[in-house]
């Protein structure tokens, strides 16, 4: 399972983000094979540029970037494990998955 949206209680909503984040900025980006790696890259530039426009736009439509959103700087198709919160209706990744699919 991969998933991608998250509805949270008000009640745990801060400590919910704050463990997203920690978890998030803990992963190793990586060979896929290597067992090490927890993220591995996406199938292509093109499938890692996606997602980074998305989650950008969103971020200009007044979403919140926890963390990540960029592509990381190593060698493939790495995009950072992302967080935003504030997602409203009207937004980018509201209305689309964020995905390295073209919308």
């Amino acid at each position: 399972m991969a998933s991608k949206r998250f509805i949270v209680l008000d009640e745990v909503d801060d400590d919910f983000v704050a463990g997203m984040r920690r978890a998030f900025e803990a992963l190793v980006p990586g060979d896929p094979a290597d067992e090490a790696t927890t993220p591995g890259p996406l199938s292509s530039e093109q499938a890692a540029a996606g997602p980074v426009e998305q989650i950008r736009e969103t971020v200009d439509q007044g979403a919140e970037l926890v963390t990540g959103g960029h592509r990381i700087d190593r060698p493939g198709a790495f995009v950072e494990p992302t967080v935003l919160t504030g997602v409203k209706p009207g937004m980018r990744a509201y209305a689309e998955e964020v995905s390295a699919a073209p919308p």
